[in-house]
């Protein structure tokens, strides 16, 4: 423990705690239109609740629908023939989420509704998550509801209809292969006949899928027909579907090929979320074609690389309308000719940080067969719809022509931030670096459009049939070979990324994207069984947070890839650690200048209280980069912090910036105080288990391997929290043993010789092994040249003995033929058992290593206390 010291007052600065979002429009044969919308309220007793408001009466006519214990994921609503309307959303359950339903009576006037049904429950499986729901409305007052299944399948799309005097038909998989799948949106046809379009992964790579479903007059629902709508290696995603007679118009967003694959270090044209277009097709026939004038062709320059999440409808005069979420580049960088394009482009292409922009709108923009045009010009911002890139938004055609709209935003606005040398207004998200971007509420804001010009079809380019339905079965699954050990228990190898941001962290505002993002990568690319989204807690508001953990809670999967509950926590003084929790969300601790009463469960300035706040709770923290990042900034992380009865694992390697095992080892950061890295902690006597992760961009280069009996959460915390870990830069599985003791483990061995150190390890795809490296007490003792894909073998080396007294440590690293590395946890052996099962904390084994402890200490108190850097 550190003596005591002056304690400075917490500063504190206001978090949302109240917030509107998911927004659904329910258009009634009366011509009214409803807004059905959730709403989160951090001062009350927690939960959300689903409210109701009248488009003309918006803010003055407010219905509660229901309040929710825990947390919502999805609004729906649509009226049927007799004018009755139906709510509909997805709850959290304990182990799953479930759709429930209220339905409102017809009004008997204008602007008014019935009496309320109870709320009922319409899918509610143990252990799958109903997630995202959506309501087509048919002219005849038939209802197509389809949702997203979460679970140990993976995803998939299910539907229910309900038709009017026969209420709702059976569920009906509207997907039915072993692809992932995400995302649907509906519309309706004619006869009782829906559409319904959905994003699908095969093996990564994502394409737009089309099922044609049907009801008879029974109320029977059932699937006529599936096809795709696109079959090209590039990114396709979030499609929406509108009808208007027997031709089907799909939106969808538009990524790079091979997007989450390359893996390399810190280039920023390999984000997860970077360049996105806009691509609108018509289905009719059975044949895709074009519009005759492509939605992209007169989009604004500064719109070029971020365009995504279309929904599009037929207007009641035939016009296409077309929202999106799109992100203007600031001035600075629309200009080719100016420097701060110049200094973008060379930092992008240069693997630089490049540009943070953080602030998206909804745009609108109406096809009249001719132009793509709103107001003039070719798309237009909608109000108060400034936010965060997957900020929702509804759209409907109203009955007597013309276009409803809900938006949602958080009003973050772009301040200057001062001149370019040539003159031109440089602008920032928020000046305030460490700081939320907003803590303005997030609102609904609503509003519609006029009927415009009747048209007839509109034009179509060249077309081409309609790509065939094919079997997805196929998609990437991490590896699990098993093993067993001394005791019986039987383990599977697992691959996982426990530093992954959002857009909701500062520092990557525009590289990961939304927590979806991450989710496809995990499941669909990087084909992990375990994830931990760790945004930087100083950033969020307290519905920011709030939503994470819904996030987390929604799409945690056992069985296929359990989401772990954590964050990251950035204190200069105590060193920047992701905060990973067993079962329930970990403790956020807040630190001076960063605490928030009405946010933050606690604040500790001190490691000391730090430690106290998470007593009582399985928490892991793992320090990232304790080489440091760059050789401007190379220090994150402290070892005279460290403690190893919470940080078990330590990142030895990170995809966006490299390794910290040894100065000058391979892919080593660039900084070069020897005392910072890996190696040097254990040197002194510290012990930890190892991973790799992503932080930023691509986590295709970083990976954290776990040996697991299952995957649960329970589970993979209990493997980092024994150590029982590796880390890789490929995919890869890893297993090492010293005398019979599994990597990770610090245990007690009679002094002398050992049986030597077992090596198991096989590598994926198209890498190949090249070598195996001991390395004992921080030196290469034995290598042994490896080829193929797999390898078993013992090393022996004159090393490999049991101290007498103080104990003696070995990890293997292994590398492949193009340049991937691989390091297993630790193993550390002692004669005398004085290393213990954790070795000594960090002010002990940094006494022995750097010098005297109270310089040390003087140091850090200085540090802490701001006198000096």
């Amino acid at each position: 423990e550190f003596p005591p010291y002056p304690r400075r007052e917490p500063e504190y600065w206001r978090s949302n705690v109240w917030a509107q979002d998911r927004p659904a429009l329910a258009l009634m044969p009366s011509s009214d239109v409803w807004v059905a919308y959730q709403v989160f309220d951090g001062e009350g007793d927690g939960g959300e609740r689903i409210e109701l408001s009248l488009l003309t009466a918006w803010g003055e006519t407010v219905v509660p629908v229901h309040k929710g214990a825990a947390h919502l994921m999805g609004t729906a609503a649509g009226a049927d023939g007799p004018g009755a309307l139906h709510v509909v959303w997805s709850e959290q359950r304990e182990d799953r989420w479930v759709l429930r339903e209220v339905v409102f009576a017809p009004g008997e006037e204008a602007g008014s509704l019935g009496p309320a049904t109870p709320a009922t429950t319409l899918f509610d499986e143990p252990g799958l998550r109903a997630l995202h729901p959506q309501i087509a409305t048919g002219d005849d007052g038939r209802l197509l509801l389809v949702w997203m299944t979460m679970g140990a399948h993976g995803s998939s799309i299910s539907a229910r209809a309900f038709t009017p005097g026969s209420g709702w038909s059976p569920t009906v998989a509207v997907s039915d292969d072993a692809a992932t799948h995400w995302f649907p949106a509906a519309c309706a046809r004619d006869g009782g006949r829906f559409a319904v379009v959905w994003d699908a992964a095969v093996r990564g790579d994502y394409d737009i899928l089309l099922a044609e479903l049907s009801t008879d007059a029974s109320g029977a629902l059932s699937v006529d027909a599936r096809s795709r709508v696109t079959d090209s290696p590039r990114y396709e995603a979030h499609a929406s579907v509108t009808a208007s007679g027997e031709r089907l118009y799909v939106a969808y967003e538009i990524g790079p090929e091979n997007w989450g694959r390359e893996g390399s270090v810190n280039k920023l044209t390999e984000a997860l979320h970077d360049l996105r277009k806009i691509e609108v097709m018509a289905i009719e026939d059975g044949r895709v074609a074009p519009l005759a004038e492509p939605f992209m062709k007169g989009i604004s320059k500064s719109l070029k690389r971020g365009c995504e999440r279309p929904q599009v409808r037929v207007d009641g005069s035939g016009q296409l309308v077309l929202g999106f979420r799109g992100m203007p580049l600031p001035p600075e960088f629309q200009d080719p000719d100016s420097k701060g394009f110049k200094e973008y482009v060379e930092q992008r292409d240069g693997g630089g940080v490049g540009w943070r922009v953080s602030i998206w709108f909804t745009y609108l923009s109406i096809y009249d067969g001719t132009n793509w045009q709103y107001r003039g010009k070719h798309q237009g911002g909608l109000e108060n719809s400034n936010g965060r890139s997957d900020a929702p938004f509804a759209l409907g055609p109203l009955l007597k022509g013309g276009t409803a709209w809900a938006v949602v935003g958080d009003q973050r606005v772009r301040e200057s931030g001062g001149q370019t040398d040539d003159g031109q207004e440089i602008f920032s998200d928020n000046l305030v670096w460490w700081f939320p971007i907003t803590t303005n509420e997030t609102l609904v804001t609503v509003g519609r459009l006029g009927k415009g010009e009747t048209v007839s079809a509109l034009p179509l380019g060249e077309g081409r049939a309609l790509p065939a339905w094919r079997d997805g079965a196929g998609n990437i699954a991490a590896p699990l070979p098993t093993r067993t050990l001394a005791d019986g228990t039987e383990l599977h190898c697992a691959l996982g990324d426990l530093h992954r941001h959002t857009d909701l962290s500062r520092c990557s505002s525009n590289w990961d994207g939304p927590f979806t993002d991450a989710v496809r990568y995990g499941l669909d690319v990087g084909g992990l069984q375990f994830m931990a989204v760790t945004d930087h807690f100083e950033h969020m508001t307290g519905y920011d947070l709030w939503r994470n953990v819904g996030a987390m809670q929604a799409y945690n999967a056992p069985g296929r890839m359990v989401q772990m509950l954590g964050y990251e926590r950035s204190d200069a003084s105590t060193g920047h650690r992701n905060v990973i929790a067993r079962e329930e969300p970990p403790p956020v601790i807040g630190y001076r200048g960063k605490y928030h009463p009405d946010r933050d469960d606690g604040v500790a300035d001190y490691l000391v209280d730090l430690w106290a706040a998470f007593e009582g709770h399985d928490v892991l923290t793992i320090p990232h980069t304790p080489a440091g990042m760059y050789e401007s900034n190379p220090i994150v992380f402290d070892w005279l912090t460290f403690d190893p009865a919470h940080d078990r694992l330590v990142e030895i390697f990170q995809g966006y910036r490299g390794a910290s095992e040894v100065v000058g080892g391979p892919l080593a950061v660039p900084t070069h105080n020897e005392n910072r890295f890996v190696r040097a902690a254990l040197n002194g006597g510290m012990h930890f288990g190892l991973i790799a992760s992503s932080d930023h961009q691509s986590s295709y280069g970083a990976f954290a391997g776990a040996w697991i009996p299952a995957v649960t959460r329970g589970d993979v915390y209990d493997a980092l929290h024994d150590r029982l870990t590796f880390a890789s830069t490929c995919r890869m599985t890893l297993w090492t043993e010293w005398n019979g003791v599994p990597m990770g483990v610090s245990a007690q061995a009679d002094p002398g010789p050992t049986t030597g150190v077992l090596l198991e390890v096989e590598v994926y795809e198209q890498h190949r092994l090249l070598l195996a490296e001991l390395i004992v007490d921080g030196a290469v003792v034995a290598e042994q040249s490896l080829s193929g894909r797999r390898a078993t073998l013992t090393f022996e080396a004159p090393e490999l003995v049991v101290p007498a007294s103080g104990s003696r440590y070995s990890y293997v690293r292994v590398r492949t033929v193009d340049g991937e590395l691989g390091w297993s946890s630790p193993t550390r052996l002692s004669g005398d058992g004085s290393a213990g099962p954790d070795g000594p904390a960090g002010d002990r084994a940094y006494d022995d290593v750097t010098g005297p402890l109270m310089e040390l200490n003087r140091a850090f108190t200085n540090r802490h206390l701001g006198q000096d850097n």
